[in-house]
């Protein structure tokens, strides 16, 4: 990433972030906080309450063994196979995130997606990038096995605990291990 625009933001994938997002406050860049949009009815352009969903993609890469420390070595290698090589193996993961929501009439949109990004970056893309999973992640240094599908309960998580509020609400959690392997979790 590449510094842009003064000190306190950064570049990458086509869009500026903010480095200390607090949502309780404005932003130097003008960046609309969720509590600095205003509040309007949502309508659709026939004057009728509209609501839509937005799906943003994420990506990191990382690294991970599936082990579990409830199993003998056996029976690790029989359930997980080669996804229990010792020395682990890597993915390039792909989040998507999408909320769901109103959209404002004046805005045009349900959500500010440099607000959307940033968030996600801060609290996913960057702890979870070029990490091995087991040892530098905190949910899974214990006897959480790191599948995929406890990470995108993890990603779920950690997410919800550090969403706005008067965001759009979260509405689901994507993860692409592989191109046949995906998984999702509907926010409840």
């Amino acid at each position: 990433m590449s510094t842009q625009g003064g000190a306190g933001h950064t570049s990458g994938a086509g869009f500026s972030l903010q480095r200390d997002f607090s949502p309780a406050s404005s932003t130097s860049t003008g960046m609309l906080t969720p509590e600095a949009q205003p509040q309007r009815q949502p309508f659709d352009p026939q004057g009728s309450p509209a609501t839509v969903r937005l799906t943003r993609r994420y990506r990191f890469a990382a690294s991970h063994r599936l082990h579990s420390p409830q199993l003998s070595e056996e029976e690790n290698c029989a359930l997980y196979g080669k996804c229990n090589n010792p020395y682990g193996h890597g993915h390039n993961y792909v989040v998507e995130v999408t909320v769901r929501g109103p959209v404002d009439p004046t805005l045009g949109r349900a959500v500010d997606l440099e607000s959307l990004d940033h968030l996600v970056q801060v609290t996913i893309v960057r702890p979870f990038d070029h990490r091995n999973l087991n040892q530098d992640v905190a949910e899974f240094m214990g006897a959480l096995v790191p599948t995929t599908e406890n990470l995108a309960a993890i990603v779920q998580s950690r997410l919800s605990a550090a969403w706005p509020a008067g965001f759009a609400p979260l509405d689901r959690v994507r993860i692409f291990e592989t191109r046949n392997n995906i998984f999702e979790i509907k926010h409840s």
